[in-house]
């Protein structure tokens, strides 16, 4: 899916979080104030709703993959990012198989409204991870397209949504060599 606003193919990435340093959201706003005659503030939104930032740590990294990630980091500054949404991963109900079109039946309804997403990240520990292409979504049954690996039933999905990564000030080097953690911070399109 490209990007609206530069047709660039979005990268796909998944970094996993340390689960248990947790993952915050938070809502983001974008306004621009102006000064009226009077003399009062007036505040007039840039963006149609608010925006979600999702912040976390990863760890374990050795100093050879922390040294590819800080050249990685450059490179997904400049381009749209398709990537999950860590907090909204939902558990499989039934194996799912990796030839063709495939119906995913999720074992709970998801958290989080799940329309309009392009992509999951389907994962569990003995395949590892990959993305899928969607195709439908309908309750608690998702369609995807594609050939990929077969996942038994408790493999976690994940909806993923095209992001930005953003390094604040404060953090100009995201990633400490000494003790292998990286500070992820994207911003939700």
């Amino acid at each position: 899916m490209p990007n609206p606003d530069t047709d660039d193919t979005p990268l796909q990435l998944a970094l996993e979080p340390d689960w248990e340093q947790g993952i915050k959201l938070e809502k983001q706003f974008s306004t621009s104030v102006q000064r009226s005659w009077a003399g009062r503030d007036q505040r007039q939104r840039k963006w149609e709703k608010p925006r979600l930032k999702m912040s976390y740590q990863r760890s374990g990294l050795t100093a050879a993959q922390a040294k590819v990630r800080i050249q990685a980091i450059r490179d997904e500054l400049r381009q749209p990012i398709m990537g999950p949404v860590w907090p909204d991963g939902v558990p499989l109900q039934s194996t799912i198989s990796g030839a063709g079109a495939t119906n995913a039946s999720l074992n709970q309804n998801p958290v989080n409204e799940w329309d309009g997403i392009t992509a999951v990240w389907i994962w569990d520990r003995a395949n590892g991870g990959e993305f899928r292409t969607v195709v439908s979504v309908v309750t608690r049954t998702v369609t995807l397209s594609g050939t990929g690996r077969a996942y038994t039933a408790g493999a976690y999905v994940f909806p993923c949504s095209l992001m930005v990564r953003e390094i604040s000030d404060k953090q100009l080097q995201p990633i400490n060599l000494e003790t292998g953690t990286e500070k992820v911070e994207f911003r939700m399109l």
